[in-house]
């Protein structure tokens, strides 16, 4: 959450529209923790009345399966690719419980994660660099 400048303890609101850089950085800095994109409107299943969450009832339009930590002394980035079988989802979980990044890079780390020094050469990470109207499915 100190990553995105977001209270974790308060809503959030969002960056009124004469900030729209400030929203447009959020959404970069979010999307490079491993965002997915869901049609919005979300198109539900058939005699779907209600969701707990909207990965509950739709299946996003682009999916992006890597978990990334970014080191707080500005050097790398981790990456796991959880789109690979074989990896151990009920472990993985964990990293959802991490307060700061560091934390979340060390599970990154124990998990088996990749470093890349520099996240622009780093492929995994190619999907959330880049534009993500040119995001492939």
């Amino acid at each position: 959450m100190d990553f995105l400048g977001v209270n974790r303890f308060q809503d959030t609101d969002r960056a009124p529209e004469h900030l729209q850089a400030d929203e447009d950085a959020f959404c970069a800095r979010l999307r490079t923790l491993g965002a997915s994109f869901w049609e919005l409107p979300p198109v539900f299943q058939e005699n779907v009345i209600s969701c707990w969450s909207i990965e509950s009832c739709a299946d996003p339009v682009k999916m992006v399966s890597v978990e990334v930590g970014f080191p707080t002394n500005g050097s790398g980035v981790w990456v796991l690719n959880t789109g690979n079988e074989g990896w151990d989802w009920p472990r993985t979980v964990s990293l959802r419980n991490a307060l700061r990044m560091d934390e979340r890079c060390e599970l990154l780390k124990e998990f088996g994660g990749t470093f890349c020094e520099d996240p622009t050469m780093c492929p995994e990470m190619a999907r959330l660099l880049g534009d993500p109207i040119g995001l492939e499915s």
